[in-house]
C-alpha cells in the first residue's frame, strides 16, 4: 500500500527520527505502527533484520526481549506504544504503518 501511494514504509536510521514518529504516532490516538523493519533470516547471534530502501540498519530500539519472532510468523518491524519501543509483528497484525517519501514531489 505505501508503494502504491508513492512511498515506501519508513527507516527510521536515527534516535531522533525515532523520537519525532513515536511523537506523531503517540498524537494519532494509534497504539502500535508498521515501518519498514523486515526479518531477512537469522544467524549465530539471533534473528537479522534489514530496511526495505536498503539503508544499512545502524540503529534499533527493540523493546527488552524483542525481537523474539513469537510463533515464528513475527518478520516485520513496527511501534509498540506501550513501552514506545520496537517489537516484531505478523504481517497481518496492525492497520497502522508509516509512510516515507523521498520528496515532496513524489506523493501521490
Amino acid at each position: 500500500r505505501a508503494e502504491e501511494m508513492g512511498g515506501y514504509l519508513a527507516c527510521i536510521t536515527t534516535a531522533e527520527e525515532n523520537a519525532a514518529l513515536l511523537k506523531l504516532l503517540r498524537r494519532s490516538g494509534e497504539v502500535e505502527a508498521y515501518f519498514g523493519l523486515f526479518n531477512t533470516g537469522r544467524n549465530e547471534t539471533g534473528y537479522t533484520y534489514g530496511w526495505v530502501s536498503g539503508e544499512e540498519l545502524t540503529y534499533t530500539d527493540w523493546d527488552p526481549a524483542q525481537p523474539d519472532n513469537w510463533n515464528n510468523c513475527e518478520l516485520y518491524g513496527g511501534f509498540w506504544i506501550e513501552g514506545g519501543h520496537w517489537n516484531d509483528y505478523a504481517q497481518d497484525a496492525i492497520r497502522t504503518y508509516i509512510v516515507e517519501w523521498n520528496s515532496e514531489n513524489d506523493v501521490k
